[in-house]
């Protein structure tokens, strides 16, 4: 047992009706994932355990009564089911309106990069239209691979290293669609200013996109990423821009702000 503020004694179903919303160790606030402190991990289950055994609420005669028993006395009320969630054809709707932004935001995306690849310092060799880029998809793929050409004052060293680079970003994409691994380690370009890294990089995206994955280009640096088309890294993932807090902190109001931001998240998670 507990005792109040007034030093009354309170047992544990009491306080678990009684405790307040925001100061409740169980819920999250996004009625989805829970996550207990483990300060409280015993409260919780001594007030779970209140609530399957209270002899005070519950007779032994009702706490043994089978499941059907219990549903008719707690879900029908008046002979009317008792629902307390977002009615089924507003859920249809609200379902069919967010699908349809993810679908936009995708192809927004995907239509960025088209066209800041088409407007790239250095042209791409025969690079789809802008059209045909947004337009492609993984069971229509485009019949399109590219091609690193030699730059006039570039040496033959340099440009046999970017066909070497490139190369392992277009295995890796092939061995990606081709479903039969689970996992495929990613490349990673490490080079001095002027090496073509970026060059290389939006070959590989480009490639991606005739794949038809869904592909995002982002960078710690925004003029880098708005170059071929993508977001500041901070913009994509919703990272707050905070030097105080720790890293375990920015990750958590980060997934707090993608969590209220659904078509984002779904967004995130179709990236490929």
């Amino acid at each position: 047992a507990q005792n109040d503020a007034e030093g009354n004694p309170v047992n544990p179903q009491q306080a678990l009706l009684n405790i307040s919303i925001p100061d409740c160790p169980w819920i999250d606030g996004f009625d989805k994932q829970i996550r207990i402190i483990p300060a409280q991990l015993p409260r919780v289950k001594q007030c779970a355990l209140a609530y399957r055994d209270n002899a005070a609420r519950y007779s032994l005669a009702e706490r043994q009564q089978p499941p059907q028993g219990l549903f008719d006395r707690f879900i029908f009320q008046g002979g009317e089911l008792q629902f307390y969630t977002t009615p089924l054809v507003l859920r249809n709707e609200m379902t069919e309106a967010a699908s349809a932004a993810l679908q936009q935001r995708t192809k927004d995306s995907k239509r960025a990069m088209a066209e800041a690849l088409h407007f790239f310092s250095n042209p791409i060799y025969q690079l789809p239209s802008i059209d045909e880029l947004v337009n492609a998809t993984q069971s229509v793929p485009l019949d399109w691979r590219p091609e690193i050409r030699r730059g006039d004052t570039q040496t033959l060293e340099s440009f046999q290293e970017q066909q070497v680079a490139l190369d392992l970003g277009l295995q890796a994409i092939d061995l990606f669609c081709s479903g039969q691994r689970a996992f495929i380690p990613a490349p990673v370009l490490l080079g001095p200013p002027g090496s073509g890294k970026s060059h290389v990089t939006a070959h590989w995206g480009a490639y991606a996109l005739a794949k038809g994955l869904n592909t995002i280009v982002t960078s710690v640096a925004s003029e880098r990423a708005a170059a071929l088309g993508g977001e500041h890294i901070h913009l994509v993932f919703s990272i707050p821009v905070a030097s105080s807090p720790s890293s375990r902190i920015l990750a958590e109001r980060a997934l707090t702000r993608l969590a209220r931001d659904p078509v984002k998240m779904q967004w995130l998670k179709s990236i490929r």
